[in-house]
């Protein structure tokens, strides 16, 4: 049985990755095709990059695949371009750093995710 924690955390992957694929029109970054994966490059187990949006591309399941987790330097090279080398060393040193997010604090994100996402699809 999840916990409420879990089931939170869970919610903002999903509103994660769909937010993600939003900015981008729901197009893969690297190809042009159409996107149903968010990948991050600092993984998930991270929790202080997890939900951070400029951690984040929107990818086909190819480029996940075979590009993202088989080329990390032309993904981290290419994530660089699209963030600026400053904001990269920034989500580096965040990444590095534990976090441990309130049942609170998940649940106001997953309010602010909502939001944010609604007003993606409308405009």
């Amino acid at each position: 049985m999840k916990t409420e924690r879990k089931k939170l955390v869970d919610k903002l992957d999903q509103l994660t990755s769909l937010i993600v694929r939003a900015y981008e029109n729901n197009m893969c970054e690297h190809c042009g095709k159409e996107a149903n994966q968010c990948h991050h490059y600092f993984g998930r187990t991270r929790h202080s990059t997890r939900f951070e949006f400029d951690n984040c591309l929107s990818l086909c399941w190819a480029c996940h695949r075979y590009w993202a987790h088989v080329n990390y330097e032309g993904c981290r090279d290419f994530l660089i371009a699209r963030i600026g080398q400053t904001r990269f060393d920034e989500l580096k040193l965040l990444s590095s750093k534990s976090a441990n997010f309130s049942v609170t604090d998940l649940k106001e994100m997953v309010k602010e995710y909502k939001i944010l996402l609604e007003n993606l699809k409308t405009t």
